[in-house]
Parts: C-alpha cells; structure tokens; sequence
C-alpha cells in the first residue's frame, strides 16, 4: 500500500493489513526478519541465516549477526533491504490508517456541524438566522473533533483486537 485510499472499497485492504502488521508484532512478541547466509535465497526452516531483527512492540530492535554477516558487505545490504522494506510497508500502512481516521473524523464534524447549524437557522429568525450556523459550525466541529480523538483510538484498538 503506497498512496491514500482512493476507492472505499480498498478500506477493507487497509483494516486487513493493520491485523497483518498488529498480529506480526504482538501474536509471537515482535516481526523476526532473517537473512540467509545465501542473500539470494529466502530464509526457511532448517537454512543458515547470517543475520536476524527482532522488531518488538514497544519498539525496541534487537540485531544478532554471524561473523560471516560481518565480513561480507553484500549480506549486510541484503539484510538492511529487508529490515528497510518492512519499515516501509509498516509505515505506509500506518500513515494510511492515520490519514483516513483523520478524514473519517473531519468527514463526521463536517455532516453534524452542517446538521446541528440547519437547524438552529431553522429555528432562529431574522439576523440570528445567519449568525446561529457562523458560530454553531465551528463550535460543534471542534467538539466532534475532540470526540472523535477520544473515541477513535479505542475504535481502532477493537478492529485490532487489542484492549
């Protein structure tokens, strides 16, 4: 996932790789990247590796490496590939998930603003008809973006999983 959403339905892309990224972090205690003493070849049950990342929840990265990983510079850039692509694929899905809650949280402010507004001008005469939504809008929008900071991390740890 490389750019923001740009059809709804790609939403249920982004929930399912935010499961993948949370249950690779906290199923088994952190993401272990390999690299095999063959930089070519993937790493499996049984095959030497030359370097190991341990990326663990709470953010600590914890490297071991072979002394044949520290002689042999085209190990350590194979292994720094694979450690940097994963960076990569985490932080654009998060960058992703951040930027939709944000617009999902603007998106709510906006329709209840518009709402909450409409109906004070219905209700209100003369010149309070044009100065009940100037004030209305903005004090709601700030409340509901208050709200939704609140309410959107919790939202977001039950999708997860996580309490």
């Amino acid at each position: 996932m490389n750019a923001i959403l740009s059809r709804p339905g790609e939403i249920l892309d982004l929930v399912q790789e935010c499961r993948r990224l949370s249950a690779e972090l906290y199923s088994v205690g952190g993401v272990t990247i390999d690299t095999a003493i063959d930089p070519r070849g993937e790493p499996s049950e049984g095959v030497p590796i030359a370097a190991r990342t341990v990326i663990q929840p709470d953010g600590d990265v914890v490297c071991f490496a072979t002394d044949r990983y520290c002689h042999d510079a085209d190990l350590r850039m194979a292994h720094s590939r694979n450690v940097a692509a994963w960076y990569g694929r985490a932080e654009s899905t998060l960058s992703e998930a951040v930027a939709v809650m944000r617009s999902l949280g603007r998106a709510v402010g906006v329709c209840i603003s518009l709402v909450l507004s409409g109906l004070g001008a219905l209700k209100t005469g003369g010149a309070l008809r044009f100065v009940v939504p100037m004030i209305v809008v903005p004090l709601v929008f700030v409340t509901v973006g208050a709200g939704a900071r609140l309410v959107i991390p919790r939202l977001i740890s039950s999708v997860l999983g996580h309490r």
